[in-house]
């Protein structure tokens, strides 16, 4: 991102409930969910402070809602993997 302001965001732009698909490998898929982990849970990832920061100067989501991505990424990886 650019700009620190999260106005200029290009997702405002856009019809935030049409549906995207996403294909990944295995290893972008792993990948993908590690770093999620580690930004949200691991020893890098922020203090409460932190958080708040980046929610406010660069726009990123809160959290949980970040977690819940994660975990729906895995349902959906999972789901696929068990057909």
């Amino acid at each position: 991102m650019s700009s620190t302001d999260p106005v200029s965001n290009p997702v405002k732009n856009h019809d935030l409930d049409r549906l995207v698909s996403v294909t990944l490998t295995v290893k972008e898929w792993h990948e993908l969910t590690s770093a999620i982990d580690e930004l949200t849970m691991g020893d890098y990832a922020p203090n409460k402070d932190g958080w708040r920061w980046m929610q406010e100067v660069m726009g990123v989501a809160d959290r949980q809602t970040i977690m819940d991505l994660s975990d729906k990424i895995l349902r959906t990886c999972d789901q696929e993997r068990n057909e």
